[in-house]
């Protein structure tokens, strides 16, 4: 009989394959993979989902749910004894959170924030973190395409941004405004000087290396830091404004996804 711990590298490849990223995923899938190994169990029942689910917070469950249903529908495929959760299980709901889009005027007030964000004593991450929020909110990219973004990636000239791989495997050319596009060359020339020189394969918006991309979590704090700035008020975890609630901001422009491009 095949490990559970194989079962699941087969159903990450086959999702991956696909197109899905499947990186938080993989860390709900490598706990359940390690429950199922304590418990040497070979085959997912209802007691070993039972147990896994049980064992997380009502924030932590539905998208832990998700996952192991896309698992069980997977793998029931060879072995009919799969239990597959229902979408209620444990009374489970999965609570989409409510879209929070800013107004012309609590837009302005944002870009007016990430122009102050702070330095720090570290490296300047007001500079990068200010034009990073602010390309979120003026093209619809999702922050993991921006944050993935290279320096060759960023082409001023044309004033069009390359997006490689993103949701589902899809790439796409993202035009900029010219007034966003100046910003990024005043901005391109202050990284290269302030953090590190650029090379075509540096993170756009680096760490203080100058070439790994900045960390998400730390970007998160400064977007709560500018909402702070610009008077938004936060609502709470899960009711916004969230991160992702920039990239419905009504008045950027988005050119049509173009077949794959492949890095150089």
């Amino acid at each position: 009989m095949i490990s559970f711990e194989a079962q699941i590298a087969r159903f990450l490849a086959h999702k991956r394959a696909l197109g899905f990223g499947y990186r938080r995923e993989q860390a709900f899938l490598n706990e359940f993979g390690r429950l199922a190994s304590s418990r040497q169990e070979t085959i997912l029942s209802e007691a070993l989902a039972r147990q896994y689910l049980s064992n997380w917070s009502e924030a932590g469950r539905p998208n832990r749910l998700t996952v192991v249903r896309a698992l069980a529908r997977f793998l029931v495929i060879e072995e009919p004894r799969t239990f597959i959760p229902p979408g209620r299980f444990l009374g489970i709901r999965r609570h989409r959170p409510p879209v929070r889009v800013f107004s012309r005027e609590e837009a302005c007030r944002f870009l007016a924030a990430c122009d102050v964000l702070p330095e720090t004593r570290v490296y300047p991450l007001g500079l990068v973190h200010g034009i990073a929020l602010r390309t979120l909110l003026l093209t619809g990219l999702r922050r993991g395409e921006l944050l993935a973004l290279r320096d060759e990636d960023v082409d001023l000239s044309q004033e069009i941004l390359t997006i490689r791989c993103g949701k589902f495997g899809k790439s796409r050319f993202v035009p900029l405004a010219s007034d966003l596009a100046q910003r990024l060359r005043v901005y391109r020339e202050a990284v290269s000087m302030r953090i590190a020189p650029r090379r075509p394969s540096s993170a756009f918006f680096p760490r203080s290396d100058g070439h790994q991309s900045t960390a998400l979590n730390t970007l998160y704090k400064s977007f709560r830091q500018t909402l702070e700035l610009s008077g938004i008020r936060h609502l709470g975890r899960g009711r916004g404004p969230r991160l992702h609630d920039l990239r419905h901001y009504p008045e950027h422009r988005i050119i049509p996804t173009r077949p794959p491009l492949q890095r150089t």
